[in-house]
């Protein structure tokens, strides 16, 4: 094998080499993983956003449902006066 005559040799040509591989090892991870993950979750997120709206304004147009019913009982009790309560033993 013949020596190369402009080669870089030396602790700097090989930290140079460490680095390029290191950065492109880096590259290949957000490439290949992170970023489909993020774009994943940006779908997943918006979908469940929407499930949960609608979800939430269920209750406030369905005057029958049992979830309803429990939130008239709650604003009912909040407008409710107290009682005293007289135990006598």
């Amino acid at each position: 094998m013949t020596d190369l005559p402009n080669r870089p040799d030396g602790p700097l040509a090989e930290a140079a080499g460490d680095c390029e591989v290191f950065g492109l090892g880096i590259a290949t991870i957000l490439t290949l993983f992170v970023t489909p993950s993020f774009l994943a979750m940006r779908v997943r997120v918006t979908t469940y956003a929407v499930c949960l709206g609608r979800a939430l304004a269920r209750p406030a147009t369905d005057r029958s449902g049992p979830i309803a019913q429990d939130m008239a009982v709650d604003r009912a009790a909040l407008n409710a006066q107290a009682k005293e309560v007289v135990w006598q033993g």
